[in-house]
């Protein structure tokens, strides 16, 4: 076992014949230390003590349940630090076995509601069961009512509660939940020491409500309180502390809203600073990741309209697909980003006019469509986005058509190229099988009826009807 740090007492040496009480008593050493200095190696030390202290326990001993939620307490903080999901699931069902062996009236039980209610929740977040999260927030609830207003343990109950709620909120979009968790969140900070370890996360919660009031409500002191409130969880969180590169995320997030609402280039700027440095230090494999790259990519194309930065814009879409790339096929997250490279691709549409890129958009917002649930809330705003989408690519169709007849027309009436030269001219342009009865029109201003049909009869006798119907395949228009 390695030597503590300088200022931090040595830990005892295993007894050569351990009890469980010892094992015990030292992996509660090794994790108040990796809380500290967050060595991961602390953390393995400590689950591996806690293992063989519960392999020591029998049974029927009163301790064994202790012994079971400390391991699942271990495992929870592994998980969190690398988000391992073997390690999710084996601290829940450790997590239950310590519920059950808890009796009704036994003055853990509290403790042991509040321990399951945080591993539920983390597991909502992986797996987006509903069950996992109803859950989590009826064991917070119970835990709380079983518990004394002066419980030390009352604040860190109160946190759980508070995030549980404001991801119900997430989910059914219930204004009470959201309320309810900004409450529980303030009663949590009002009873945390300014020393106490878990002040930054709970200040972060704190932000991460405030900023779904300020969307829920458009009331600007709230976002204005959460850049403070963000800001301050930043500034006393470690560097090297796992949760830095969320803290720095949430707050390039909160400063984009600030950005959307005052146009202040300075927030913009600071905004994709920090989300930049949060990627630096996320690993790939890391299931954040996608979100941080959805976050730099709105950033970006925030950028582009601001500065008519082409590049800008460029990245911005190699990010959101990477980001796509890294979201699972069912993830919560997945119509969100596709419906973000979607609008991306066709911002680069009406700069470029390459009809590559909305035909792309549009086949990426009915995926989005198709991946969101009926009674989502943000099944009105995907619909409107693909509306507007077939509909830039219809008016795009129509001025195309408008220009080429016109273009056809004056070709003939000025005699530049003859019908055969107006044949090869049109047969390097898809929407030209579409345009006859409109080149009619315009070649019929300047005379030239026979011309027309002399092109009409050449396109098909040639063949391409095959071309034709492969283009008239992508339809816009379908009410499929």
């Amino acid at each position: 076992m390695r030597s503590a740090p300088p200022d931090e007492p040595l830990i005892d040496a295993r007894p050569r014949f351990p009890t469980p009480l010892d094992l015990h008593a030292l992996a509660d050493q090794l994790h108040s230390r990796y809380l500290r200095y967050y060595d991961p190696e602390d953390l393995d030390d400590a689950i591996d003590v806690e293992r063989q202290a519960l392999q020591l326990t029998p049974a029927d001993h009163p301790n064994r349940s202790g012994r079971l939620q400390a391991l699942a307490d271990l495992l929870r903080s592994k998980y969190m630090s690398n988000r391992n999901s073997p390690d999710l699931d084996v601290a829940v069902g450790y997590a239950r076995q310590a519920l059950e062996l808890t009796c009704a009236d036994h003055p853990d039980r509290p403790a042991r509601l509040h321990a399951l209610a945080r591993l539920l929740h983390a597991r909502y977040w992986r797996d987006q069961c509903s069950g996992d999260l109803d859950s989590a927030v009826a064991d917070a609830e119970e835990a709380i009512e079983l518990t004394s207003d002066d419980y030390p343990g009352m604040p860190a109950q109160r946190h759980t509660l508070a995030e549980a709620l404001h991801s119900r909120y997430w989910r059914d979009r219930d204004s009470d939940d959201l309320y309810s968790a900004d409450k529980q969140e303030c009663l949590a900070l009002s009873s945390t020491s300014r020393d106490d370890l878990s002040r930054p996360a709970r200040l972060h919660t704190l932000a991460h409500i405030l900023h779904s009031r300020y969307w829920c409500d458009h009331d600007p002191d709230d976002l204005i309180l959460a850049i403070r409130i963000e800001s301050r969880a930043l500034e006393i969180t470690p560097d090297g502390h796992h949760e830095r590169p969320e803290r720095l995320h949430t707050l390039a997030r909160l400063l984009h809203s600030r950005y959307m609402r005052d146009r202040n280039a300075e927030d913009l700027n600071n905004a994709t600073g920090w989300v930049v440095q949060a990627l630096d230090v996320t690993a790939d494999d890391h299931p954040d990741k996608a979100a941080r790259l959805h976050t730099l990519a709105e950033l970006l194309h925030s950028l582009y309209w601001r500065n008519s930065d082409s590049p800008a814009l460029d990245h911005a879409i190699a990010v959101e697909r990477e980001a796509l790339k890294s979201t699972p096929e069912y993830h919560r997250d997945r119509p969100a980003r596709l419906h973000t490279l979607a609008e991306l691709l066709d911002s680069r549409y009406r700069q470029d006019y390459n009809s590559a890129d909305i035909d792309d958009a549009i086949n990426l917002e009915r995926q989005a469509l198709e991946l969101t649930p009926e009674d989502h809330p943000d099944l009105p705003t995907l619909r409107q986005a693909l509306y507007r989408l077939t509909g830039t690519a219809r008016s795009s169709h129509w001025h195309r058509r408008y220009t080429f007849c016109q273009l056809c027309g004056a070709l003939l009436y000025r005699s530049e190229i003859g019908v055969a030269g107006l044949c090869s001219f049109c047969a390097s342009d898809p929407y030209a099988y579409e345009n006859f009865d409109d080149l009619f029109a315009g070649s019929a201003d300047y005379g030239y009826d026979d011309e027309y049909v002399g092109v009409s009869n050449s396109f098909f006798e040639d063949g391409e009807a095959d071309s034709y119907d492969h283009w008239r395949g992508f339809d816009v228009y379908s009410e499929e």
